[in-house]
């Protein structure tokens, strides 16, 4: 799972203009840092608890949010404002 991670970010940096690899970049890098310090952090008992419910969280917004954050990516109120009535 993480070296597909690694792989999708690799591609989507190989697909970028260059002044914007170079800050998607340092994005994916300070991430990682951040992802590795959570991981060292969550050998605790409640404090790991905490963590899995904060990223449970998370998840259940991510799965809210993405359908529809994706129909308004591809244009979909500006196809309904095109159509006729």
């Amino acid at each position: 799972m993480r070296i597909a991670g690694i792989a999708v970010a690799a591609i989507a940096l190989a697909h970028l203009p260059a002044a914007m690899a170079l800050d998607a970049a340092v994005v994916l890098v300070v991430a990682g840092c951040l992802m590795v310090a959570v991981m060292l952090a969550q050998r605790g008992g409640l404090y790991s608890l905490v963590l899995s419910r904060i990223g449970d969280g998370l998840c259940f917004l991510a799965l809210g949010l993405v359908p529809s954050s994706a129909l308004l990516a591809a244009g979909l109120l500006e196809w309904l404002r095109g159509m006729q009535w």
